[in-house]
């Protein structure tokens, strides 16, 4: 059975395998290598990545995010089970992530949008977000009156839009009121 003997090897064994090719026979290696994910099963033992943007609680969706909201129990809510339909998803280029939109710390800059919650954020002012480290350098260079945030779904999705003027002073407000030494983490460069 291929399967029981492919699971018994590692990473980087090679699987000797018979196939037909052109109606011959043929006796070949193939190298293995593990599926990556583009959701982490864990950040290795590291408390998640964030960033705080305005109040704007952002995370790389994970395998114990999805837990932590009870995304295998019964329905929790339609952001949590299109998050959940991420979950297996192949990882295209290294270093990507979904960032997703976990919390809102409330602020004046940010009001109105305290129960937005869970959601994927696929681009900040019409750039695709890659990354919580790429979302973090868009915000840093970011120059014009507004930040745009889109959430997911493209079609009929959320639009978020904040005042950059009120940015860092919103954002400092809000980690110093939480106790929150440092609006960035993140464990893409290691």
């Amino acid at each position: 059975d291929l399967s029981c003997y492919v699971s018994s090897l590692f990473d980087g064994d090679e699987a000797r395998v018979t196939i037909w090719r052109e109606g011959n026979v043929m006796d070949v290696q193939i190298p293995l290598l593990p599926v990556k994910h583009l959701v982490p099963s864990h950040f290795n033992n590291k408390p998640p990545p964030y960033l705080i943007c305005s109040g704007f609680v952002f995370t790389a969706l994970s395998v114990p995010y999805l837990n932590a909201k009870g995304a295998w129990d019964d329905y929790y809510t339609d952001n949590v089970s299109y998050l959940l339909g991420l979950a297996n998803s192949p990882l295209e280029k290294d270093g990507d992530e979904v960032v997703v939109l976990a919390q809102v710390l409330a602020h004046k800059a940010n009001l109105g949008y305290e129960n937005y919650v869970d959601l994927h954020l696929i681009k900040f002012n019409d750039v695709e977000v890659r990354c919580l480290r790429h979302l973090h350098e868009l915000i840093s260079e970011s120059t014009g009156p507004f930040m745009k945030f889109e959430f997911a779904p493209k079609e009929g999705g959320r639009l978020i839009v904040l005042d950059r003027a009120l940015n860092d002073q919103a954002t400092n407000d809000v980690c110093a009121e939480h106790s929150i030494s440092t609006c960035f983490v993140s464990y893409d460069s290691e």
